[in-house]
């Protein structure tokens, strides 16, 4: 469970996972860091 700027875990997950996936598949590199 990994929430930076959400108190909601149905929006953190579904927001920061499409923004990991996006991140990994541009830079997966700056999605670690």
């Amino acid at each position: 469970m990994e929430i930076e700027l959400t108190p909601p875990p149905l929006l953190g997950l579904n927001h920061n996972e499409r923004k990991k996936k996006s991140l990994r598949r541009k830079l997966p590199v700056v999605a670690g860091a």
